[in-house]
């Protein structure tokens, strides 16, 4: 992991997260206490490794889980209307998390 620790103000983001950065001063734009608390929040409601990265405009995050999403059961017909239920599911999850993080607020504008 590339870029130099730096340390936020939000003592309970700390004790959950290490930041890393080779812009500090980008981290603290990207990261700012509101994000912080929002990525706390769904750390708590999904699972406590999970990890973010940032980098070039992207978000990139790990979620530990058993399970193999988004690939369908072999066991049962595609089109069964259970394969789509999940199906259908992992994707509201997945679009939950862009709301959880306020993902479709653009925080910088190119031009």
């Amino acid at each position: 992991m590339g870029g130099n620790l730096e340390q936020m103000e939000s003592v309970e983001f700390e004790d959950a997260f290490v930041v890393r950065a080779t812009d500090p001063v980008e981290a603290r734009y990207v990261l700012t206490p509101d994000m912080q608390e929002r990525m706390l929040a769904l750390r708590g409601r999904l699972n406590d490794d999970v990890r973010f990265a940032f980098r070039e405009s992207h978000v990139f995050m790990t979620i530990p889980n058993q399970a193999d999403w988004f690939e369908p059961s072999l066991e049962h017909p595609a089109h069964e209307r259970s394969q789509m239920s999940t199906f259908l599911a992992q994707l509201a999850a997945c679009f939950q998390i862009v709301d959880d993080l306020n993902l479709n607020t653009r925080i910088w504008t190119r031009e």
